[in-house]
């Protein structure tokens, strides 16, 4: 009996050698997760591929658009299973006609049975010729409105009439767990999102000047960790209060350092949140002269306060190359609302670029370094996302 189902295919996961079930097996379990509540049936691996079944197939669409937010997944087809007998499969293909409408289309065949009594060109002309005649529509074999996939298999066929790409990538949580140092605005969700397509496991810390600012760039944070929760599952979100060690920076501190400054303690405390959670490295998304703190001798000044490795996917990227994977991964428009966060909050109007540790350890001379990092730890706020 023909059914609908998805054919899920991945790609780097497949180079993995002996490692690979480890891969598929964390892939499966992402893939439970993420469709939870749709009324999957079965999640299969099968070689090259894993198939998931539901007891509904109304609910393909809402199933597809979860499905190509899953990291490890390259495409995805709903597909039609069908005996490895031509004449059902010209059925389905016409019966998937009379559903579409196209002006245009090209039929693509993978034959991994060998043993099928036709090659892939005649099985596209075959099913080709069927469609046609069905559709009224022209071939067109470079730039069709739309494809029609085939995959003649040993003991079934499937055909699917679209194609849903997918991020690619590795399973989340299959290489570890992070701490993201997320902000509310563009470059911080772009930049955990591309860690979060390496498999890894994503705890974020906010820092915030409340009260001396409003909820703005909390109520920002929260929304766009939901949006990336929908590629990485439920996430964890640590809110952190600045406000008080900015103004004690703002004492001691000569005007041109404090920006940096406040890098280094964020990225303290940040250390020793993930300490906390497990995690084993830190994320920015700093990119290398797009503003004074991250020049090349900033960064390094920066950086030397954590023992943790740091992670900074966007620091080759300009701008609008960052901007347009905003776009993609849906937190853009929630990153452009206005809102006062704790880089504006006592901002001085001429910091330095080019710092040493050596320099930025004796202006910190004034400073109870332990002290402060202690008092924003004992009042973080911690949030599940989605809650």
């Amino acid at each position: 009996m023909n059914r609908k189902f998805f054919s899920l295919h991945y790609g780097e996961l497949a180079l993995k050698g002996k490692n690979r079930g480890l891969f598929e097996d964390q892939l499966v379990r992402n893939l439970r997760a993420s469709l939870d509540g749709l009324g999957v049936e079965s999640v299969r691996k099968r070689p090259g591929r894993i198939i998931v079944e539901f007891a509904d197939g109304g609910v393909w669409r809402s199933a597809a658009d979860k499905i190509r937010k899953v990291f490890g997944l390259t495409t995805a087809y709903p597909v039609i299973r069908t005996e490895p007998d031509l004449a059902d499969l010209e059925k389905v293909a016409v019966c998937a006609v009379d559903e579409l409408k196209f002006e245009s289309f090209a039929v693509r065949t993978r034959r991994a049975n060998k043993n099928f009594p036709m090659t892939s060109p005649e099985i596209n002309r075959h099913i080709g010729s069927a469609i046609q005649v069905a559709s009224a529509a022209r071939v067109d074999l470079r730039n069709p409105e739309r494809t029609f996939y085939i995959e003649v298999l040993d003991r079934d066929i499937y055909f699917a009439s679209e194609q849903i790409r997918c991020p690619g990538g590795l399973p989340a949580g299959i290489s570890g767990h992070v701490v993201s140092m997320f902000s509310g605005g563009i470059d911080s969700p772009v930049a955990s999102w591309m860690m979060m397509k390496r498999g890894l496991k994503t705890t974020f810390v906010h820092f915030h000047s409340m009260p001396f600012t409003d909820r703005a760039s909390i109520e920002k944070v929260e929304d766009m960790a939901e949006v990336l929760g929908g590629w990485h599952g439920p996430l964890k979100l640590a809110l952190i209060p600045f406000g008080e060690i900015q103004q004690k920076i703002v004492t001691a501190v000569p005007a041109k350092y404090r920006v940096v400054i406040y890098r280094r303690f964020m990225l303290r405390i940040a250390d020793r949140v993930a300490r906390e959670v497990g995690a084993g490295a830190l994320i920015t998304g700093e990119s290398l002269g797009q503003v004074a703190s991250q020049t090349l001798t900033n960064l390094a000044s920066v950086e030397a306060v954590s023992e943790l490795p740091l992670f900074r996917p966007l620091i080759g990227m300009d701008k609008q190359e960052i901007v347009d994977l905003a776009e993609k991964i849906g937190t853009y428009d929630l990153s452009i609302e206005p809102h006062s966060d704790c880089c504006s909050f006592l901002q001085p109007p001429n910091p330095v670029t080019k710092t040493t540790r050596e320099e930025l350890s004796r202006v910190e001379s004034q400073l109870d370094i332990d002290a402060l990092v202690q008092e924003s730890l004992s009042n973080v706020e911690w949030k599940v996302i989605p809650d």
